[in-house]
């Protein structure tokens, strides 16, 4: 493992809580040439077909990631987490973060190496044992990034897609991918354009349902949408072109810390109509 990937793998993880030794790769892959296609041509859920039908290939860096940037705080919201027993295995934290990868960009991963970071986090008077998954986009890697304005018009301009998923249940906590709109956004059309890739995210990630929707104050380029899942819990979604990212704040902090993203938005007290 050089610094160079495990710098990647930091990077990520660290834009999601703010997101053993190596492991063997994942098996090889069964025989199911496109995941995609075959999740979306049977009436299973498509989360649960590629999760039992195709393993995806990954390595658990979590040693090295923190021998590479140690911790003395002990107090220190970042942490290793102990494996416990009740834990989904690697191999089912990873093909549940590919499903939604997949499912969210439309990208065939069957050829990308996942990289898994498990640690425990605590914010305010909730701790969550938590795996970072990230893989470079279908395409890229640590050498190749969009070279010009086209590339970033046609392309996807980040090279990784993270989540961070509750490694005893598997859910999706927190997330980040790419966000670029097939038209451009003006005042007229960007709460509609954030609202249905906000959906298009909880439908990838069977989150359910959005409902109480909240938009903060815009520039032309940044805004976040609060919205309340199924269950009550209050999900932000930071959408930053070309990015997007996502968090249960209500699962990651609870009360307080939705309270304190709250205290760093301007939100719209009129909601939105669905």
């Amino acid at each position: 493992m050089n610094r160079r990937t495990l710098a990647f793998s930091l990077a990520a993880t660290l834009a999601l809580t703010g997101f053993s030794a190596c492991s063997a790769p994942g098996k090889t892959p069964v025989a199911v040439n496109d995941p995609v296609s075959a999740a979306a041509n049977t009436t299973a859920d498509p989360v649960d077909q590629l999760v039992n039908h195709y393993d995806y290939s990954y390595q658990d860096v979590t040693q090295e990631l923190f021998e590479l940037s140690p911790s003395t705080d002990p107090i220190d919201q970042f942490l290793p987490a102990p494996r416990e027993e009740n834990f989904l295995s690697e191999q089912e934290l990873t093909n549940l973060a590919a499903a939604i990868f997949e499912k969210d960009t439309g990208l065939d991963f069957s050829q990308q190496q996942f990289e898994l970071v498990f640690h425990r986090q605590t914010w305010f008077d909730v701790t969550n044992d938590l795996v970072d998954v990230t893989a470079y986009l279908p395409g890229c890697d640590e050498t190749q990034e969009p070279k010009t304005l086209t590339d970033y018009a046609n392309g996807n301009p980040t090279l990784t897609v993270s989540a961070q998923l509750d490694a005893t249940t598997g859910r999706l906590l927190s997330y980040s991918g790419s966000f670029t709109p097939q038209q451009p956004v003006t005042d007229d059309t960007r709460e509609t354009v954030y609202l249905e890739r906000a959906k298009a995210l909880c439908a990838a990630a069977g989150l359910g349902e959005l409902s109480d929707c909240q938009y903060s104050a815009a520039d032309s380029f940044t805004q976040s949408l609060w919205a309340t899942l199924d269950n009550g819990d209050r999900v932000v979604f930071h959408l930053d072109q070309p990015v997007l990212t996502f968090e249960n704040a209500t699962a990651m902090g609870g009360q307080g810390r939705v309270d304190a993203l709250l205290k760093n938005e301007i939100v719209d007290d009129g909601g939105m109509m669905q």
